[in-house]
């Protein structure tokens, strides 16, 4: 019998690209809160991402649904392509650390 047909070939989703501003200021509750957020989410075909889950939390549920939120809104990326060229969804895991500004209080 002949063999298998082999499994198709996914490239991996890159270069994120950041829209907006006011990340620490306007979505971080004035720059006061400070910690790492572990997130899974999907690359969508159109680069938008979704599905977005914490994986580690910060220990600051706040915190942690701003950067599932920030993710969804205002990142894009090129996304993942299957063997013929086409843009398909793929899953991306990642680790998000937020700083206090300076100077805010704690």
């Amino acid at each position: 019998p002949p063999p298998p047909p082999a499994a198709a070939r996914v490239s991996r989703a890159s270069a994120a690209r950041y829209l907006g501003g006011g990340l620490v200021d306007a979505d971080n509750a004035g720059g006061r809160f400070a910690g790492s957020v572990g997130v899974r989410f999907t690359v969508l075909p159109n680069g938008r991402t979704g599905n977005c889950r914490v994986t580690r939390s910060s220990g600051n549920p706040g915190l942690d649904g701003t950067t599932c939120n920030l993710l969804q809104q205002r990142l894009r990326f090129v996304p993942a392509t299957n063997d013929d060229g086409q843009a398909v969804a793929s899953e991306v895991g990642s680790v998000y650390t937020w700083g206090r500004t300076p100077g805010r209080p704690r």
